[in-house]
């Protein structure tokens, strides 16, 4: 006679404890780390303005200002996604247009990589509870890693997805914060032609100041999964190196209320 024993459910629930224990202390950090940050860089575009007023700016005075502003909404847009990736956010929910929100993101962009996004709008889409703001930022992170993953076509489709058992289309590779459960949803799939992301670094895409790309603040996409984590939701990746990268942010379909209720 034998016993076998399975830990594989053990392990997982392990693994999310784990996850969960490192997002609380990442969120305690990075909510100090933001308000110091804060007001740092609100003193300094202050007193860039203050200069501003005092008069007509010589070329290198007016040089070095621009600077100083470039440099300060440059570290703003890093402490707005630290915070997104760590705690989420404190604007208001209510029902939500994930097409709407999706063109609002695209007009950020210039026009000629607009031009390069194929959008495709399903009839139908459900509307979903979460924050116009935030979700809008989600779609500018994963638009931006698109575009600059091709100078090809970027498609995007804003669709009713219905998860039952196996995933449809391409399976990702990658779901945060978990795997996606059987159940209905409003997605929105970004594809684009680049050269796809290796196996070794699909594991470590959502990890906080992690990048293959030097240029990068590796805050993207963990701050993309947070705001997707704390609307309910689930974001996929899948890709292959020279296959390209599809990403999906799936929410899900608020139950239906009877009438009168």
């Amino acid at each position: 006679m034998a016993t076998f024993t399975d830990y594989t459910d053990q392990k997982e629930r392990e693994g999310l404890l784990a996850k969960a224990r490192f997002l609380e202390s990442f969120a305690a950090l990075s909510a100090g780390v933001a308000h110091r940050l804060n007001n740092d860089l609100t003193a300094m575009l202050g007193n860039a303005w203050l200069m501003r007023q005092e008069g007509p700016l010589t070329p290198g005075q007016e040089e070095a200002v621009a600077a100083i502003e470039a440099v300060a909404r440059d570290a703003a847009y890093l402490v707005a996604d630290l915070r997104a990736a760590a705690t989420g956010s404190d604007e208001a929910k209510g029902p939500v247009e994930l097409d709407v929100c999706l063109g609002r993101a695209l007009i950020q962009f210039p026009e000629a990589e607009r031009q390069r996004a194929a959008v495709v709008l399903s009839a139908g889409v459900p509307r979903v509870l979460g924050r116009p703001r935030a979700l809008e930022t989600a779609f500018q992170h994963v638009l931006a890693n698109a575009f600059e993953a091709t100078r090809g076509p970027v498609e995007v489709r804003v669709t009713r997805l219905r998860v039952a058992g196996d995933f449809p289309l391409r399976s990702p590779g990658r779901w945060e914060p978990g795997r996606i459960p059987p159940g209905e949803y409003a997605a929105v799939f970004v594809e684009d032609a680049g050269e796809g992301i290796a196996e070794e670094h699909l594991g470590r895409i959502f990890e906080p100041f992690y990048s293959t790309r030097f240029a990068g603040r590796g805050l993207g996409l963990p701050a993309t999964a947070g705001i997707v984590r704390e609307h309910g939701g689930y974001i996929g990746v899948h890709s292959a190196p020279g296959r390209g990268t599809t990403v999906v942010l799936a929410f899900p379909v608020p139950a239906e209320r009877p009438e009168g209720t």
